[in-house]
């Protein structure tokens, strides 16, 4: 009993996509704790950016790097504030990255100005999140 979707692979722009969203992810997870919850709200945008690829293209579903990384509860508050905000920069750069995927796509569909939203809206949280 194979599985029918053997031949069916990710697009690279899904790929790429899929990627960045994963990195942006990690570095979320790996920056500090005390922004004040907008790292909290940027994490929730990309994940519901996340659900709607999975639900619009269900073979993404197989790519590791979705970002999977769980912020540690007991996170150290001994971070240095500055190697905290470089995650949240690179968090962001890769954020801009997922952004640029979108709009080279050159499809203006509801499902795609959505995730674009999504995206800016983890990045207006970023944003915040630096200023805290």
């Amino acid at each position: 009993m194979g599985n029918r979707n053997t031949n069916q692979s990710a697009s690279p722009t899904l790929t790429n996509l899929m990627n960045s969203i994963g990195s942006a992810k990690s570095n979320l997870a790996s920056a500090g704790t005390f922004y004040g919850g907008h790292k909290g709200k940027a994490t929730e945008e990309l994940d519901k950016a996340i659900k709607m690829i999975n639900i619009y293209a269900p073979q993404t579903k197989n790519i590791k790097a979705m970002g999977t990384v769980k912020e540690s509860t007991s996170q150290s508050q001994s971070i240095e504030t500055n190697a905290s905000n470089k995650k949240l920069r690179q968090a962001k750069q890769a954020i801009d990255t997922s952004i640029s995927i979108m709009y080279a796509t050159n499809n203006p569909s509801f499902e795609n100005q959505l995730l674009v939203s999504y995206f800016k809206k983890a990045s207006k949280e970023i944003d915040l999140a630096l200023k805290y």
